[in-house]
């Protein structure tokens, strides 16, 4: 959440099973609701404070279960670059449970070769971050597997850019094969508006170690 921008963020995990997915989704947005008046008024005191309506940007998942076990899996974060299909990011117009949804990533995939056979549209989105005004978001969002395709051609993650106010959806490299070379995750705005993410393509460092004479390595598949 952001009280600089008036923007609230959340990732929201659908239950699946026999967890009611509208119950926890009510809630989740309940309680937004509550924080956006939190945020509306600068002092709890005022005889009639006004209640400004701010917009709320989350992703939306289905939660995992083990199919032996039933128990919960969770994400592996020592594994950023792993691939959950099947997120969305939405943009609502408020924190209100009957406010106007926005989906605001899938045209990225406009297309029937981005369809399963089952017609589903599978990709994955994850990481939001909301620009310091509030006008942009920006996120990482990685395509839908191609289907008997090696691991080196599978897609990589990449990092999008929303513009709220001319909803205008671009990727931050524009390059397909510049953009392909690494994953690329976790960004965030500086407050000069300049972007920065993590990535695993360390072409500076292997430079330095190869020239050391030392050899390279990525830092993700490094043990211990």
């Amino acid at each position: 959440m952001s009280s600089e921008t008036g923007f609230l963020t959340l990732e929201i995990k659908s239950p699946t099973l026999n967890i009611s997915r509208g119950t926890r989704l009510a809630v989740a947005l309940g309680s937004l609701a509550a924080l956006s008046g939190c945020l509306s008024s600068s002092d709890s005191q005022q005889a009639d404070p006004v209640v400004v309506e701010n917009p709320v940007a989350y992703v939306e998942r289905a939660l995992l279960f083990d199919e032996n076990t039933g128990a919960l899996v969770e994400d592996n974060l020592a594994d950023p670059s792993a691939f959950r299909p099947g997120a969305r990011l939405f943009l609502k117009a408020s924190a209100t449970a009957d406010a106007e949804t926005q989906d605001i990533a899938s045209r990225a995939f406009a297309g029937p070769q981005f369809l399963d056979d089952n017609g589903q549209l599978r990709y994955d989105v994850k990481d939001l971050h909301v620009s310091h005004d509030g006008s942009r978001l920006l996120f990482a969002m990685r395509a839908p597997e191609i289907e008997d395709a090696d691991d080196e051609d599978q897609p990589t993650w990449n990092i999008w850019e929303y513009d709220v106010s001319t909803d205008i959806l671009r990727r931050i490299i524009d390059s397909d094969v510049t953009a392909g070379a690494g994953q690329d995750v976790a960004p965030a705005y500086l407050p000069d508006g300049r972007i920065v993410f993590s990535s695993t393509r360390q072409r500076i460092s292997k430079a330095v170690l190869l020239d050391e004479g030392k050899p390279q390595y990525s830092g993700l598949d490094e043990e211990g």
